[in-house]
């Protein structure tokens, strides 16, 4: 480089560094580390033209510096055609896939720096942030045994008069029929709840009616009372088109808003017994816009339920309101006993030919194992209306 340069030896830093087995070559004389360089590179790999100069280095790393070089020179050549090799170095630091996603200059760099010595580090705030982070690591993973465990009472349902039914399928609902208690709601006698604590179908089997031909299955004629606790607004939904007699979303919910108080606390399943009301129809003040429902302190993913309650919002509406975290939707009605009386008549009626057979395991109540089956179009007899789907 021809001249004086006002930034010293700053370019000598960036030269790139000879290899220890070049400097030993180097020491050993000049004309033996120039026969060896001759012989490790092709003529045409080192271009005689500009600076810097890495005939010292391997013949491969000289050729790819010196072309890095030479694009550096293209890039920031001025108008005249000639370019400064600071501003090839500067190049060269900075680049990073080109003009589009640079590095940060020299210049800025330096700056973030200098801001960075000049910000304060709180420690107290570092800190307190630390042992909150391990406190919500702890409050999840008590929240994570908690909801493991709520799906294993396996004692209260046997104390209950339980019924579990499975499909071949894999689908599996759970119900706690109360009826053994006799839980008084207000009515002159006293009424049978059906209450389905446990309802789970495989997401690869959803939306065959499935769900509607579990709950048919553990219908009985001595039920008053339906109810279900779920996070899942398709649960709710698919219980109101099994045994309801009015249509969703137009839910009757002045019988729970009643009697949800009795039911719920005679249960002999801990979780719905100690769940708390809430929402505005059992409180006019309540602002958390869930209309009816509980909090079970039950904390769930609700990605998937909210993308259902979006769906039912959109077809017509959705009566329940909306779901905070650690809360489930309460879904509560009676349901007249002439109805229930002829639809019970017909529910030994079977298909012998073929069918979705639901083995009734472990009926509690004293009732005797038994096999119900289905037609092949998922109808239970004709209990199921045929506009029925599995939500």
């Amino acid at each position: 480089m021809s001249g004086h340069n006002p930034r010293g030896n700053r370019f000598q830093a960036y030269i790139p560094m000879q290899r220890e087995d070049s400097l030993k070559k180097k020491a050993a004389g000049p004309e033996s580390g120039m026969a060896d360089q001759a012989e490790k590179r092709p003529p045409t790999a080192i271009r005689s033209s500009g600076l810097p100069d890495f005939s010292d280095l391997p013949a491969p790393w000289a050729q790819n510096c010196q072309e890095l070089w030479d694009q550096g020179a293209q890039t920031v050549k001025r108008p005249d055609g000639s370019h400064d090799n600071w501003d090839v170095v500067d190049w060269l630091l900075t680049r990073k896939g080109g003009a589009a996603a640079n590095w940060p200059t020299l210049d800025e760099g330096q700056k973030a720096i200098e801001a960075m010595r000049e910000e304060p580090f709180d420690l107290n705030r570092i800190r307190e942030e630390m042992e909150h982070e391990e406190k919500e690591l702890e409050r999840k993973e008590k929240r994570r045994q908690a909801n493991k465990m709520r799906f294993r009472p396996r004692g209260e349902w046997d104390k209950a008069n339980s019924t579990y039914l499975r499909t071949p399928l894999g689908s599996s609902a759970r119900i706690i029929e109360s009826g053994a208690s006799r839980l008084l709601v207000g009515a002159p006698s006293a009424s049978q709840v059906c209450w389905i604590t446990q309802l789970v179908i495989h997401r690869n089997y959803r939306e065959q009616r499935l769900t509607t031909i579990l709950l048919l299955a553990l219908r009985n004629s001595d039920d008053d009372i339906f109810g279900i606790m779920s996070s899942h607004p398709a649960a709710c939904k698919t219980l109101a088109k099994a045994f309801g007699n009015f249509t969703f979303p137009q839910v009757p919910l002045d019988f729970a808003r009643q009697h949800a108080a009795d039911v719920i606390t005679g249960s002999p399943v801990s979780y719905v017994k100690d769940a708390r009301l809430h929402g505005s129809l059992f409180n006019s003040e309540d602002t958390s816009g869930l209309k009816c429902g509980v909090d079970s302190n039950f904390f769930v993913d609700h990605t998937e339920p909210l993308d259902a309650q979006v769906r039912f919002k959109e077809l017509g509406g959705w009566p329940l309101g909306d779901l905070p975290d650690g809360h489930e939707f309460l879904l509560m009605f009676d349901v007249a006993r002439r109805r229930r009386s002829r639809s019970s008549q017909r529910n030994g009626k079977t298909d012998d030919k073929e069918g979705l057979k639901c083995e009734v395991q472990g009926c509690f109540g004293g009732e005797s194992n038994g096999l119900m089956e289905t037609d092949g179009d998922g109808k239970l007899n004709s209990q199921a209306n045929g506009n029925d789907k599995l939500e």
